[in-house]
């Protein structure tokens, strides 16, 4: 009887039989075709072994209790070396046994398309504007909570993604078109491909929860994202159902109705057998007497438990494998994040006229980039980067932006400064809107407190990712290096090329004055001087220089400077407008409007009250713009067809050179731009 203590199961192993209790027994060679299986057949107490040999069913020993032997006793209650295996209850098994152009065919088709489709909806909506270095749009840093959920929720989503659990679990499962019920249309090709499909649309599936998951930055998003996620692996199964429920038509109810008169076999997993009853039951089959009984019980169980079993590894293998992948898959795009892969490493900024006191907001205009820890990992706080105004040589100096947990924002700070006596905690001058974002660009400019002796609210500020994925982050004057930067064409120059190549010489043209020529102020080595990355240009006069100087939103003309003391100033590692106290100078004379421009030519130009009162422009008091002063970059100069001589001049092109000549008493200027009896500003 099984189950007794008696009985001796075996186990596969390789050339060897072993049996539990201490017995073997020797695998012998690979059984011929001919060669018997059996079935097991359990009426109560009793147990019938039947011997198939060649597919033909011989006598059935019968045993009860551990003696009886008994070939006729009918079979009852059958417990096979096979399982039976019902076909998944959805669209894919109805495409299976469907007949093609069918309408349980073409129904099934219809609703996995539909289903394929709303997830390629899905996966190019949420990559859409992906760029090259982070395709997957992953969030710069997330809290580890987040890291911890999006692991849990991967292990969860292929657990239970049942369209791949139902397609692995059918590895064990042959297709057999003999077997009971199974419809002439369901061939090994459609066996084939509509279990392609489901498995298929079950990947896709998982990448989309894949997505849903790292693209992430809260813990609740991810597990809302994968209850709509579920949603849509689920309506394979929603079709079925009305079709079973026959919503849609009674031919389709007929056909899913169908599915439950289709069986099909798997192994079981452990399979057991009585040596000493099998060779009891030897006799009894015909031609058992050539067969000796070791061989045979090789020949049964060889083939059947190690098959078996291979197959039950390989599900699990697969299955494993699966999930490994997912979870490398997280693993990669984990290591970047704390490598700050995804995080902006340079940011443009440009703040507005705001002020306090001496301390102009736009001194500090210019690059930012992230800052480096001392293991050359990126600097961070609260799992955000921290960025520092970049000097001419890279070199970090004292404004920088980063996240401020007290203020839940993100904040501006210099070093060395604070709003009194009384501030504490981040000592931040400007500060974001709450949010939670860990990327510096993501924030919006618009709403940020700024500290001008009162808090304020400043909608001047722009903050720009430095960026190159195409020719346009490269304003079409260049291309993009392959390392987020730009290669520009000749003639232009800056991070994204938008600054024209330095004017060599700048002329201030005055009304009724000589014209006055700029050079470029170059270092040791020839090269220009660069102040936040536009060139410094200076005349020099009885020992006295006056200089063109950018200060990062306005141009400054500064007079009377002491040429020694300007080269050492503009000479050090790098020169900041607010630590080398451009406005204490006390000789400020005109500045510009606020521009992008890299030379101060062609831009208006105000000028500055001798006293120090609060006025138009901060602190540079009472200012006029100037109508009787122009100034202009060498190498522009008029020809036949640019018109620019103003009404009453024309171009007179020497050598390829031109200038315009005024008619006397009429206009004056480089380009005849005043009326010479008034000094009407025209242009």
């Amino acid at each position: 009887m099984v189950g007794e203590s008696n009985q001796k199961p075996i186990a596969c192993t390789s050339g060897r039989l072993s049996l539990k209790d201490g017995w073997t027994a020797d695998l012998g060679p690979e059984t011929p075709a001919a060669a018997p299986t059996s079935t097991r057949i359990r009426t109560g107490t009793d147990e019938e072994t039947q011997f198939v040999v060649n597919g033909e069913p011989t006598q059935t020993s019968h045993q009860d209790g551990a003696d009886a032997l008994d070939v006729s006793s009918p079979k009852k209650e059958m417990l096979p070396l096979e399982e039976e295996f019902h076909l998944q209850e959805d669209i894919f098994s109805l495409l299976f046994l469907s007949p093609v152009r069918s309408q349980a065919f073409l129904y099934s088709m219809f609703w996995m398309a539909f289903q394929a489709g709303i997830i390629t909806l899905i996966a190019y909506d949420m990559l859409k504007d992906s760029d090259e270095d982070n395709f997957l749009k992953v969030p710069p840093a997330v809290h580890p909570a987040v890291s911890a959920a999006q692991l849990l929720a991967l292990v969860v989503a292929v657990i239970s993604q049942d369209d791949v659990i139902s397609t692995l679990s059918l590895v064990s499962v042959g297709y057999d078109s003999r077997r009971p019920g199974i419809p002439l249309a369901a061939s090994r090709t459609k066996w084939i491909f509509s279990n392609v499909c489901r498995f298929s649309i079950g990947l896709a599936s998982l990448f989309i929860s894949f997505l849903f998951a790292v693209q992430s930055e809260t813990v609740l998003d991810i597990f809302k994202d994968f209850a709509a996620m579920a949603f849509v692996s689920d309506i394979d199964d929603a079709a079925f159902g009305l079709a079973k429920r026959g919503f849609i038509s009674s031919a389709l109810e007929d056909a899913t109705r169908n599915l439950e008169d289709v069986t099909f076999y798997q192994r079981e997993d452990t399979v057991g057998f009585s040596a000493d009853r099998l060779n009891e039951a030897l006799p009894a089959i015909p031609g058992s007497d050539a067969i000796p009984g070791s061989d045979l019980v090789s020949s049964i169980e060889k083939s059947s438990i190690c098959s078996m079993k291979v197959k039950s590894r390989l599900r699990r293998l697969l299955l494993i494998s699966l999930l490994g992948i997912m979870v490398a898959m997280w693993g990669y795009t984990y290591s970047k994040q704390q490598n700050g892969d995804y995080i902006s490493k340079s940011l443009s900024v440009r703040f507005g006229d705001e002020y306090w006191g001496a301390l102009q907001y736009a001194y500090f205009s210019g690059t930012y980039e992230f800052g480096l820890n001392d293991n050359g990992g990126t600097e961070s706080i609260e799992y955000r980067p921290v960025y520092y105004e970049r000097g001419p040589l890279s070199e970090q100096l004292s404004g920088k932006f980063f996240y401020c947990l007290e203020e839940k924002a993100w904040v501006f700070s210099i070093s060395g400064i604070s709003k009194g006596e009384n501030d504490e905690g981040c000592l931040w001058l400007l500060r974001s809107p709450e949010t939670e974002s860990f990327d510096l660009s993501d924030v919006s400019t618009e709403g940020w407190s700024i500290w001008t002796g009162n808090i304020e609210y400043s909608n001047s500020l722009h903050i720009k990712e430095i960026v190159c994925n195409s020719n346009a982050d490269c304003n079409y004057h260049g291309s993009c290096n392959g390392n987020n930067g730009c290669v520009c064409e000749e003639g232009w120059r800056g991070e994204s090329c938008q600054l024209e190549e330095f004017c060599e010489v700048v002329q201030l043209y005055e009304k009724d004055k000589t014209l006055v020529e700029f050079n470029l102020l170059r270092d040791d080595s020839d090269e220009p001087i660069l102040v936040y990355d536009r060139p410094a240009y200076y005349h020099q006069g009885n020992g006295v220089v006056s200089v063109f100087l950018y200060t990062g939103r306005r141009w400054f003309y500064i007079v009377e400077w002491e040429l020694l003391d300007l080269i050492s100033q503009m000479t050090v590692p790098f020169f900041h407008a607010y630590w080398e106290e451009i406005y204490d100078k006390g000789n400020l004379e005109a500045y510009s409007e606020p521009t992008e421009s890299s030379t101060p030519a062609g831009i208006h130009w105000y000028v500055v009250s001798g006293t120090r009162s609060i006025g138009d422009y901060g602190p540079f008091g009472f200012s006029r713009k100037i109508m009787d002063a122009t100034v202009h970059c060498k190498a522009v100069d008029c020809n036949e067809s640019n018109r620019v001589c103003g009404l009453f001049g024309e171009c007179f092109e020497d050598g390829g050179d031109g200038k315009c000549i005024c008619q006397e008493g009429l206009s004056t200027g480089h380009f005849c731009e005043y009326f010479s009896s008034n000094a009407t500003f025209l242009a």
